[in-house]
């Protein structure tokens, strides 16, 4: 009995053992095939991208190409220009464009007639702009004037003799300045006088009127020391808050 357990134990051992490496190459040989597989793809996904990127390549001639690279930098494009630009205003000038000149960026497109003229320096420019100014305010003289002739009503002014203006600005424009402190300093007496004779007017209403005198000169000298004093003192301390 005991040698019929051990086989059929060993019987089962050996056909599991079996079963289980079936089952393992089974696996092995899905897993090769799902690495072709995704090495496929990948390969397939490279090749539709470089006919993608091949596609929109830009396809130019030989001779676009050869123009292209025959052509200068723009550095050496700026420096022909700039080079172009100081030969025209030499040759139409009879002088050289300056250091300065040569760095604007800005050139403005005049006339042949205009090129051949003479530079004109800042203070002729500054002259111009002032003769303009003084056309353009004649120009509005001019037309204020035209406008007024158009007017037909015209006030009668009667003139007095004796009269003159109160503040005076157009006969006596430097002493403006003096009449409107006098002016206020009157002002201010006026207004003295009138409080002081309120007081007066109240006090004058009052039955009692105390019979008063001066103090003691020692008690005057007592309160001035006391005074001063009091006064060279430190001030005191900040009190604490009384906070509950």
């Amino acid at each position: 009995r005991d040698s019929d357990v051990g086989s059929v134990d060993g019987g089962e051992s050996v056909g599991s053992g079996t079963g289980s490496s079936s089952r393992f190459d089974s696996f092995l040989e899905r897993q090769k095939e799902h690495l072709a597989k995704k090495r496929e793809a990948e390969k397939k996904r490279a090749e539709e991208d470089e006919a993608a990127i091949e596609a929109a390549k830009v396809h130019t001639s030989q001779r676009s190409r050869r123009l292209v690279d025959d052509r200068p930098s723009f550095l050496d494009r700026v420096a022909e220009k700039v080079e172009a630009m100081r030969t025209a205003s030499t040759v139409a000038e009879g002088t050289p464009l300056s250091h300065e000149a040569a760095e604007c960026t800005f050139h403005p497109r005049i006339s042949a007639d205009a090129r051949t003229r003479r530079p004109r320096s800042v203070d002729e420019l500054h002259d111009d702009a002032q003769r303009s100014e003084r056309m353009k305010e004649l120009r509005r003289s001019a037309a204020k004037q035209e406008g007024e002739m158009n007017l037909t009503f015209k006030p009668a002014i009667n003139s007095v003799p004796g009269v003159n203006s109160r503040l005076k600005v157009s006969s006596e424009p430097d002493s403006y300045l003096a009449r409107v402190r006098q002016h206020m300093a009157l002002k201010d007496r006026v207004t003295e006088c009138v409080r002081q004779a309120e007081e007066q007017k109240a006090m004058e209403e009052c039955t009692f009127h105390p019979q008063t005198h001066e103090a003691p000169a020692y008690v005057t000298r007592i309160a001035r020391s006391m005074k001063l004093a009091k006064s060279a003192l430190p001030p005191p301390p900040p009190s604490k808050p009384d906070w509950r």
